[in-house]
């Protein structure tokens, strides 16, 4: 709990949203903007009955029955993959670009794309539709972080 408290002052000097992953229950404690729920966590019924009216929900989806199913409940956002294998979470199978353009097509929340997502394999994302990607490794074990984030920004506001 003391390190979400500390992630809560970070984010909140920097400016940017603290989304909390799998925990409501910390994520409302450290004050958290929002909570993200993969498959296998507590329902969005049940992360709203902890966290309140007011924090964001999103939800990671593999298939359109998942996404259709965190609408229906009350997801604020999406999570849509895994598109390719990553090096920070292993999946038996990958939802792949096919299910991008899928959520391109049917979902009026605003979505991510994850899953493997880095500079090389972009353009992909964004072929199959895709306007916003959630990454990790792409920045973190880049030799230059900041540049390669800029770099992916810079990628995503030309996609529009």
């Amino acid at each position: 709990m003391k390190r979400a408290r500390e992630v809560r002052i970070l984010t909140a000097q920097a400016k940017a949203r603290f989304i909390m992953n799998d925990r409501p229950d910390l994520a409302r404690l450290a004050g958290a903007d929002a909570v993200h729920l993969g498959q296998e966590d507590v329902t969005v019924r049940d992360a709203r009955r902890v966290v309140g009216p007011g924090m964001l929900i999103g939800v990671s989806t593999h298939e359109r029955e998942q996404l259709e199913k965190a609408v229906l409940e009350g997801a604020g956002y999406l999570g849509v993959g895994p598109v390719f294998a990553s090096s920070t979470k292993s999946f038996d199978d990958l939802a792949g670009l096919g299910y991008v353009r899928q959520a391109s097509e049917t979902s009026n929340l605003p979505w991510f794309a994850i899953g493997g997502i880095t500079e090389e394999n972009l353009d992909e994302v964004l072929g199959a539709g895709a306007r916003r990607v959630a990454v990790s490794s792409a920045v973190v074990r880049a030799e230059f972080p900041r540049k390669a984030a800029a770099a992916l920004r810079a990628r995503l506001d030309e996609a529009g």
